[in-house]
């Protein structure tokens, strides 16, 4: 597609079920409230590049440990030429990982995050906008921040207040989704800085989703990754320039609100004359290195990483609901062991239609351990189902059931069980006690 060099381009998210797919035609865009004409125009057919920010605070420590699943499955949803850099803040910032297509390898960061003190939200969002606009000028640009919105740098050398941050967001075209976390007040006293922050993620296309427990977390980053695959970029040759360096005001319209009705529409309010980047486009280096590993390789070690870490938590998680049932027992050979019974309730699994048939892939595990929860025997089985009309409507009302083995090791040791789901990354955990003779 030719433009001038020009071309102004603005992501836009469509929040809503449109009538049918969106066209060129059927968007308006007012740059200064003068209509402009559509010269480029793709839906997610652009690479992302995402910096991952994460609060690394005291006052979200309990947050981290869920982070680390809610990180893997956000992992899991992006596409094998996407990039993301991950990022730590506290008074100091870290990155941790430069843009990389490897997400297993920000998989692999996500626990190394060290907690300080501090907070310094406004010097991040600043050298994450800027470092993605200098290492990724082709790419659709998104930060990701995860924190409690109070802005703390304890030793005052914050170098960026809201409105430079501001600039740069818009001057670099890069979104900025925030994660807010309800923190822990009793850590320090909170500014409120929530206002500046909501108001920098409305400016540029992004939004503030509301974490109230760790739980939350998983869906929120899920949703902010749904958004970004939903995006359409449009791009213009703006009618009046104007002077270079004056602030263009930006304004996304749909030509016939029937074609979606109730869908708003999530954009940039603004770009700087002459300080247009770089037209989006999959063109990249030719002597790219290849890959550490496949994008199927890639994503079973998300899983692994995810069901491990999720067996790390001494609590009973929701995602999936399942019954377990233990029955002493002896094996072959007359040593003690626990048969395990599941019944894994067919509502909290998501299936899908392939070749007429109703699909459903889930991983149990089985995790041995002793009373202080150290590992010393683990289970692993994949249950993959591809099932008849008939089949199904039997499953959704008894259940799926799954049998296995685990060795009795001790007087007293503890069983953590548990259940993922493939196709939408939900885990359900429960943690019991296991005493011979009882």
């Amino acid at each position: 597609i030719l433009v001038a060099v020009n071309l102004v381009t603005t992501d836009v998210t469509v929040i809503g079920t449109p009538v049918s797919e969106l066209k060129p035609e059927d968007f308006i865009i007012y740059d200064d409230s003068v209509a402009q004409e559509v010269a480029y125009f793709s839906q997610d057919q652009l690479p992302l590049a995402i910096a991952l920010a994460i609060d690394a605070s005291e006052s979200i420590r309990a947050y981290l440990p869920m982070l680390q699943i809610a990180g893997y499955s956000t992992l899991r949803r992006l596409k094998a030429e996407d990039q993301v850099s991950l990022f730590s803040f506290n008074t100091s910032r870290t990155r941790l990982v430069d843009l990389t297509e490897d997400r297993f390898q920000i998989a692999e960061k996500i626990d190394k995050i060290k907690i300080a003190y501090g907070t310094n939200i406004y010097d991040s969002i600043y050298d994450n906008a800027a470092y993605l606009s200098a290492k990724a000028p082709r790419r659709r640009r998104a930060i990701i921040l995860v924190t409690d919105n109070c802005h703390n740098s304890m030793t005052g050398d914050s170098y960026h207040t809201p409105g430079s941050c501001r600039t740069e967001l818009l001057e670099s075209a890069t979104l900025l989704y925030d994660v807010r976390t309800p923190g822990d007040q009793g850590v320090f006293y909170c500014a409120e800085p929530d206002a500046e922050i909501q108001k920098m993620t409305e400016e540029t296309g992004g939004e503030v989703l509301n974490v109230n427990a760790p739980m939350g977390l998983q869906p929120a980053l899920e949703k902010i990754v749904a958004n970004l695959r939903k995006q359409i970029t449009l791009g213009f040759n703006p009618s009046i320039p104007g002077e270079k360096g004056k602030f263009h005001k930006l304004s996304i319209k749909l030509a016939d609100e029937k074609r979606c009705p109730g869908c708003r529409l999530l954009s940039r309010s603004g770009y700087y004359s002459g300080v247009a980047t770089a037209l989006p486009t999959r063109d990249e280096k030719k002597d790219k290195k290849p890959p550490a590993r496949s994008a199927e390789e890639t994503d079973i070690l998300l899983i692994k990483e995810s069901i491990i870490t999720a067996s790390a938590f001494n609590m009973d998680m929701p995602g999936i609901p399942f019954e377990v049932k233990t029955t002493q027992q002896t094996d072959s050979k007359g040593q003690p062991e626990y048969k395990v019974d599941l019944l894994i309730h067919a509502s909290g699994v998501k299936f899908k239609t392939v070749d007429s048939k109703h699909a459903c892939k889930l991983r149990a595990v089985l995790f041995s351990a002793n009373e202080n929860g150290k590992v010393f025997g683990t289970d692993w089985r994949v249950l993959e189902g591809y099932m008849s009309d008939e089949a199904y409507e039997r499953v959704m009302r008894t259940g799926i059931s799954y049998s296995a083995t685990v060795p009795a090791k001790m007087q007293n040791q503890m069983l953590k069980v548990v259940i993922y789901d493939e196709e939408t990354d939900r885990i359900g955990t429960k943690v019991m006690m296991l005493q011979q003779g009882m």
